[in-house]
Protein backbone atom coordinates (compact mmCIF):
# COMPACT_ATOMS: atom_id res chain seq x y z
CA UNK A 1 0.00 0.00 0.00
CA UNK A 2 3.14 2.43 0.89
CA UNK A 3 4.95 1.84 -2.18
CA UNK A 4 1.74 2.66 -4.35
CA UNK A 5 0.93 5.39 -2.50
CA UNK A 6 4.15 7.29 -3.26
CA UNK A 7 4.20 6.11 -6.92
CA UNK A 8 1.21 7.59 -7.11
CA UNK A 9 2.75 10.81 -5.69
CA UNK A 10 5.80 10.50 -8.39
CA UNK A 11 3.59 10.24 -10.69
CA UNK A 12 1.63 13.96 -9.72
CA UNK A 13 5.47 15.31 -9.79
CA UNK A 14 5.99 14.26 -13.24
CA UNK A 15 2.57 15.15 -14.53
CA UNK A 16 2.98 18.70 -13.04
CA UNK A 17 6.32 19.10 -14.99
CA UNK A 18 5.58 18.19 -17.53
CA UNK A 19 2.13 20.18 -17.88
CA UNK A 20 4.52 23.20 -17.01
CA UNK A 21 6.83 22.72 -19.52
CA UNK A 22 3.82 22.40 -21.91
CA UNK A 23 2.61 25.78 -20.80
CA UNK A 24 5.70 27.73 -20.94
CA UNK A 25 7.04 26.02 -24.41
CA UNK A 26 2.61 27.15 -25.17
CA UNK A 27 2.74 30.77 -23.78
CA UNK A 28 5.86 31.47 -25.72
CA UNK A 29 5.04 29.93 -29.07
CA UNK A 30 2.18 32.32 -28.46
CA UNK A 31 4.24 35.46 -27.64
CA UNK A 32 6.13 35.26 -30.43
CA UNK A 33 3.01 34.58 -32.90
CA UNK A 34 1.28 37.01 -31.44
CA UNK A 35 4.61 39.54 -32.45
CA UNK A 36 4.21 38.50 -36.44
CA UNK A 37 0.46 38.78 -36.43
CA UNK A 38 0.15 34.52 -36.63
CA UNK A 39 -2.79 33.89 -33.46
CA UNK A 40 -3.89 31.01 -35.24
CA UNK A 41 -0.62 28.99 -34.92
CA UNK A 42 0.19 29.82 -31.47
CA UNK A 43 -3.34 28.55 -30.65
CA UNK A 44 -2.96 25.30 -32.34
CA UNK A 45 0.59 25.03 -30.70
CA UNK A 46 -0.76 25.60 -27.32
CA UNK A 47 -3.72 22.98 -28.13
CA UNK A 48 -1.35 20.51 -29.42
CA UNK A 49 0.95 20.84 -26.07
CA UNK A 50 -1.75 20.43 -23.76
CA UNK A 51 -3.25 17.31 -25.95
CA UNK A 52 0.40 15.67 -25.50
CA UNK A 53 0.48 16.44 -21.54
CA UNK A 54 -3.13 14.82 -21.07
CA UNK A 55 -1.94 11.78 -23.10
CA UNK A 56 0.87 11.05 -21.05
CA UNK A 57 -0.93 11.53 -17.69
CA UNK A 58 -3.44 9.38 -18.95
CA UNK A 59 -0.48 6.89 -20.14
CA UNK A 60 1.21 6.69 -16.68
CA UNK A 61 -2.36 6.33 -14.88
CA UNK A 62 -3.15 3.32 -16.86
CA UNK A 63 0.60 1.81 -16.48
CA UNK A 64 0.04 2.58 -12.59
CA UNK A 65 -3.27 1.10 -12.88
CA UNK A 66 -1.83 -2.07 -14.35
CA UNK A 67 1.04 -2.37 -12.43
CA UNK A 68 -1.41 -2.45 -9.37
CA UNK A 69 -3.93 -4.82 -10.44
CA UNK A 70 -0.97 -7.48 -11.72
CA UNK A 71 0.94 -7.11 -7.73
CA UNK A 72 -2.85 -7.69 -5.88
CA UNK A 73 -3.60 -10.67 -8.26
CA UNK A 74 0.06 -12.19 -8.85
CA UNK A 75 2.52 -10.62 -6.41
CA UNK A 76 5.41 -8.61 -6.22
CA UNK A 77 7.98 -10.46 -8.68
CA UNK A 78 5.08 -11.75 -11.08
CA UNK A 79 7.24 -11.63 -14.55
CA UNK A 80 3.85 -9.77 -16.27
CA UNK A 81 5.00 -6.90 -13.91
CA UNK A 82 8.38 -6.38 -16.51
CA UNK A 83 6.71 -4.94 -19.51
CA UNK A 84 4.55 -1.57 -17.56
CA UNK A 85 8.00 -1.36 -15.26
CA UNK A 86 9.86 -0.52 -18.35
CA UNK A 87 7.51 1.74 -20.15
CA UNK A 88 6.92 3.55 -16.80
CA UNK A 89 10.45 3.62 -16.30
CA UNK A 90 11.08 5.30 -19.52
CA UNK A 91 8.86 8.25 -19.08
CA UNK A 92 10.08 9.36 -15.76
CA UNK A 93 13.89 8.71 -17.52
CA UNK A 94 12.78 11.19 -20.52
CA UNK A 95 11.04 13.27 -17.98
CA UNK A 96 14.12 13.15 -15.65
CA UNK A 97 12.73 12.19 -12.67
CA UNK A 98 15.82 9.65 -11.81
CA UNK A 99 14.71 8.66 -8.45
CA UNK A 100 11.26 7.39 -9.71
CA UNK A 101 12.91 5.98 -13.15
CA UNK A 102 15.38 3.52 -10.47
CA UNK A 103 12.84 2.49 -8.47
CA UNK A 104 11.46 1.46 -11.46
CA UNK A 105 14.63 -0.31 -12.44
CA UNK A 106 15.28 -1.34 -9.62
CA UNK A 107 11.97 -3.86 -9.44
CA UNK A 108 12.73 -5.21 -12.98
CA UNK A 109 16.28 -6.34 -11.75
CA UNK A 110 14.65 -8.17 -8.73
CA UNK A 111 11.95 -9.96 -10.71
CA UNK A 112 14.98 -11.45 -12.77
CA UNK A 113 16.88 -12.34 -9.90
CA UNK A 114 14.32 -14.30 -8.79
CA UNK A 115 12.83 -15.64 -11.64
CA UNK A 116 16.12 -16.37 -13.57
CA UNK A 117 18.61 -16.17 -11.30
CA UNK A 118 21.30 -14.42 -10.12
CA UNK A 119 23.02 -13.49 -12.88
CA UNK A 120 20.25 -13.93 -15.75
CA UNK A 121 21.32 -12.08 -19.17
CA UNK A 122 17.59 -10.47 -19.19
CA UNK A 123 19.22 -8.20 -16.36
CA UNK A 124 22.05 -6.63 -18.85
CA UNK A 125 19.59 -4.51 -21.07
CA UNK A 126 18.37 -3.09 -17.58
CA UNK A 127 21.34 -2.51 -16.17
CA UNK A 128 22.43 -0.37 -19.30
CA UNK A 129 19.42 1.71 -19.22
CA UNK A 130 20.40 2.47 -15.72
CA UNK A 131 23.97 3.37 -16.70
CA UNK A 132 23.08 5.67 -19.42
CA UNK A 133 20.41 7.38 -17.10
CA UNK A 134 23.40 7.93 -14.62
CA UNK A 135 25.84 9.26 -16.58
CA UNK A 136 22.96 11.42 -17.85
CA UNK A 137 22.02 12.64 -14.34
CA UNK A 138 25.57 12.94 -13.92
CA UNK A 139 25.61 10.76 -11.33
CA UNK A 140 29.33 8.84 -11.13
CA UNK A 141 29.04 6.95 -7.93
CA UNK A 142 25.58 5.28 -9.23
CA UNK A 143 27.10 4.78 -12.80
CA UNK A 144 30.56 2.75 -10.58
CA UNK A 145 27.86 0.56 -9.24
CA UNK A 146 26.06 -0.18 -12.55
CA UNK A 147 29.15 -0.85 -14.64
CA UNK A 148 30.69 -3.23 -11.75
CA UNK A 149 26.83 -4.68 -11.93
CA UNK A 150 27.68 -5.32 -15.69
CA UNK A 151 30.94 -6.28 -15.36
CA UNK A 152 30.02 -9.06 -13.10
CA UNK A 153 27.22 -10.70 -15.22
CA UNK A 154 29.05 -10.63 -18.24
CA UNK A 155 31.85 -12.84 -15.42
CA UNK A 156 29.33 -14.84 -14.04
CA UNK A 157 26.49 -15.52 -16.78
CA UNK A 158 27.37 -19.11 -18.97
CA UNK A 159 24.82 -18.56 -21.53
CA UNK A 160 26.24 -15.39 -23.67
CA UNK A 161 27.54 -16.83 -26.87
CA UNK A 162 30.99 -15.62 -27.34
CA UNK A 163 30.27 -12.81 -29.48
CA UNK A 164 27.64 -11.14 -27.64
CA UNK A 165 30.29 -11.33 -24.68
CA UNK A 166 33.12 -9.84 -26.27
CA UNK A 167 30.65 -6.85 -27.60
CA UNK A 168 29.71 -6.18 -24.18
CA UNK A 169 32.79 -6.18 -22.86
CA UNK A 170 34.21 -3.82 -25.20
CA UNK A 171 31.15 -1.23 -24.16
CA UNK A 172 31.77 -2.11 -20.90
CA UNK A 173 35.42 -0.96 -21.70
CA UNK A 174 33.91 2.56 -23.31
CA UNK A 175 32.26 3.34 -20.77
CA UNK A 176 35.47 2.61 -18.48
CA UNK A 177 37.20 5.67 -20.30
CA UNK A 178 33.94 8.13 -20.15
CA UNK A 179 34.22 7.24 -16.26
CA UNK A 180 37.98 8.12 -16.25
CA UNK A 181 37.06 11.69 -17.91
CA UNK A 182 33.96 12.59 -16.09
CA UNK A 183 34.44 11.19 -12.68
CA UNK A 184 36.34 12.72 -9.91
CA UNK A 185 39.99 12.48 -9.96
CA UNK A 186 40.13 10.49 -7.09
CA UNK A 187 38.65 7.42 -8.68
CA UNK A 188 41.02 7.99 -12.12
CA UNK A 189 43.52 5.21 -11.00
CA UNK A 190 40.47 2.62 -10.40
CA UNK A 191 39.03 3.33 -13.53
CA UNK A 192 42.40 2.89 -15.38
CA UNK A 193 43.01 -0.48 -13.20
CA UNK A 194 39.06 -1.44 -14.31
CA UNK A 195 40.04 -0.53 -18.02
CA UNK A 196 42.99 -2.71 -18.03
CA UNK A 197 41.83 -5.94 -16.22
CA UNK A 198 38.59 -5.20 -18.50
CA UNK A 199 40.62 -5.41 -21.62
CA UNK A 200 43.21 -8.54 -20.12
CA UNK A 201 40.08 -10.77 -19.93
CA UNK A 202 38.45 -9.84 -22.84
CA UNK A 203 41.62 -10.50 -25.20
CA UNK A 204 41.90 -13.88 -22.76
CA UNK A 205 38.05 -14.70 -24.40
CA UNK A 206 39.01 -13.63 -27.67
CA UNK A 207 42.28 -15.89 -28.17
CA UNK A 208 40.37 -18.96 -27.16
CA UNK A 209 37.33 -18.01 -29.45
CA UNK A 210 39.92 -16.90 -32.89
CA UNK A 211 43.52 -18.81 -31.89
CA UNK A 212 46.81 -17.81 -31.37
CA UNK A 213 47.38 -16.49 -35.03
CA UNK A 214 44.18 -15.08 -35.86
CA UNK A 215 44.22 -11.53 -37.53
CA UNK A 216 40.89 -11.15 -35.82
CA UNK A 217 42.72 -11.27 -32.40
CA UNK A 218 44.55 -8.22 -32.88
CA UNK A 219 42.51 -5.67 -32.06
CA UNK A 220 41.63 -7.63 -28.41
CA UNK A 221 45.47 -7.24 -28.43
CA UNK A 222 45.90 -3.66 -29.12
CA UNK A 223 43.32 -2.41 -26.59
CA UNK A 224 45.14 -4.56 -23.96
CA UNK A 225 48.50 -2.95 -24.59
CA UNK A 226 46.24 0.60 -25.17
CA UNK A 227 44.95 0.43 -21.77
CA UNK A 228 48.70 -0.76 -20.14
CA UNK A 229 49.70 1.81 -22.11
CA UNK A 230 47.44 4.32 -20.31
CA UNK A 231 48.56 3.34 -17.12
CA UNK A 232 52.05 3.63 -17.43
CA UNK A 233 51.59 7.31 -19.21
CA UNK A 234 49.37 8.36 -15.65
CA UNK A 235 51.90 6.80 -14.23
CA UNK A 236 54.68 9.44 -15.44
CA UNK A 237 52.36 12.38 -15.86
CA UNK A 238 50.46 13.19 -12.31
CA UNK A 239 51.60 12.73 -9.30
CA UNK A 240 48.89 12.04 -7.05
CA UNK A 241 47.18 9.23 -9.68
CA UNK A 242 50.29 8.15 -9.97
CA UNK A 243 50.84 7.30 -6.17
CA UNK A 244 47.37 5.42 -6.59
CA UNK A 245 48.00 3.46 -9.42
CA UNK A 246 50.96 2.14 -8.05
CA UNK A 247 49.14 1.22 -4.66
CA UNK A 248 46.48 -0.80 -6.76
CA UNK A 249 48.98 -2.48 -8.95
CA UNK A 250 51.82 -3.10 -7.08
CA UNK A 251 50.92 -2.58 -3.56
CA UNK A 252 53.01 0.04 -2.64
CA UNK A 253 53.78 4.02 -2.43
CA UNK A 254 57.04 5.42 -3.44
CA UNK A 255 59.16 7.98 -2.12
CA UNK A 256 55.97 9.85 -3.33
CA UNK A 257 54.54 11.87 -0.86
CA UNK A 258 57.56 14.14 -1.47
CA UNK A 259 56.50 14.40 -5.23
CA UNK A 260 52.89 14.71 -4.29
CA UNK A 261 54.28 17.89 -1.97
CA UNK A 262 55.93 19.68 -4.57
CA UNK A 263 54.06 18.24 -7.90
CA UNK A 264 57.02 16.39 -9.23
CA UNK A 265 56.86 13.97 -12.08
CA UNK A 266 57.97 10.29 -11.74
CA UNK A 267 61.06 9.69 -13.92
CA UNK A 268 61.76 6.72 -16.18
CA UNK A 269 63.68 5.44 -14.23
CA UNK A 270 60.86 5.20 -11.38
CA UNK A 271 58.89 3.82 -13.78
CA UNK A 272 60.71 1.06 -15.11
CA UNK A 273 61.55 0.14 -11.26
CA UNK A 274 58.09 -0.95 -10.89
CA UNK A 275 57.63 -2.08 -14.49
CA UNK A 276 60.53 -2.94 -16.03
Amino acid sequence: MTKNRRSTTSSRHINSAFIGKGCIVALLAYSLSVAHGQDDIAIELESSDAQRSRDLVSQITQLESRIATIQSESGTFDPELLQPLESLAQIYIQAQNYESATELLDHQLQIHRINSGLYSAQQIPIVESALRMHAQAGDWNSVNDSLSNLSWLYQRNTTLDVETQLQGLQTLGTWQLRALEKDIRERQAYHLVELAQLEERTADIAQKRFGDDSPELSPYLYNQVLADTYIALAITLTSETSQDLMLLTEGIRSRSSTLSSNNSLLSVADVEAVYG
